[in-house]
């Protein structure tokens, strides 16, 4: 797999997060950018841990001002993937769903 950016320290929170979100991108954040605005919206944006996967965390761009309000974000490269699709694959990982 891939290599990984961003704050992972969830084991610094003794009860966890409530909820996990995997997001894929294969371009820059503006693709997921009004998820994450949701996913902001919610009563429990300090206990939802996010995982951002892309090809590559340069060209992601991650704003710190767009993930600061969650338990922890966490950017995941995967190198040569070009659709959400193979992200699924590649991870093993599949969800379903947008805001």
């Amino acid at each position: 797999m891939g290599t990984s950016i961003g704050d992972s320290n969830f084991s610094n929170y003794l009860d966890g997060p409530l909820l996990s979100v995997v997001l894929a991108t294969p371009g820059r954040f503006d693709t997921i950018r009004k998820t994450v605005h949701c996913l902001l919206a919610q009563s429990i944006k300090d206990r939802i841990e996010l995982l951002i996967v892309t090809p590559s965390h340069r060209c992601l761009e991650v704003e710190q001002n767009d993930v600061a309000d969650f338990l922890g974000y966490k950017v995941v490269e995967i190198p040569g993937m070009n659709s959400i699709g193979a992200a699924g694959v590649k991870t093993g990982l599949f969800w379903f769903g947008v805001c």
